[in-house]
């Protein structure tokens, strides 16, 4: 293994993808309910020794194509 990568939103099309594809990377997955990356000390729990994180979360309730924002 090459080292650990965190990938939020890790529950959603696009984190499936990823978790499934990347096989010499250690995958931490972060997404509701167990961890919300709105509460940064929280996520900061969870980040440390990683080599990178990919960021997909988001709130698609409230803010996507179909919300009339």
């Amino acid at each position: 293994m090459k080292g650990r990568i965190a990938i939020t939103g890790s529950n959603g099309t696009i984190g499936n993808v990823l978790k499934d594809g990347i096989k010499e990377y250690q995958i931490t997955s972060i997404d509701l309910p167990e961890i919300d990356v709105r509460k940064y000390d929280k996520l900061l729990e969870v980040i440390p020794y990683h080599s990178a994180i990919i960021h997909l979360a988001w709130d698609t309730k409230t803010d996507n194509f179909k919300s009339e924002k």
